[in-house]
């Protein structure tokens, strides 16, 4: 689940890792940071690449499409 932090208005994914404990999840870095956990296929539907940037709307719909999938797996 994504943890809010005051952000810029653009960021830069400087990582996608998959984590090691759930591999069906990703960890996702904006500018060198952690920002959160996605669900894999949230970051495919996305197309989310390292080097790629992002905007708040865009943090903000993968966050609710992140506690939707989330939800929907319960």
């Amino acid at each position: 689940m994504c943890l809010h932090t005051e952000r810029t208005a653009h960021m830069l994914i400087t990582s996608l890792k998959q984590q090691k404990k759930n591999p069906e999840r990703l960890n996702l870095y904006l500018d060198g940071e952690f920002y959160c956990g996605l669900n894999a296929e949230t970051a495919a539907v996305y197309r989310l690449k390292e080097g790629q940037e992002i905007d708040k709307g865009l943090l903000e719909e993968l966050t609710a499409r992140d506690r939707y999938d989330s939800a929907m797996s319960a």
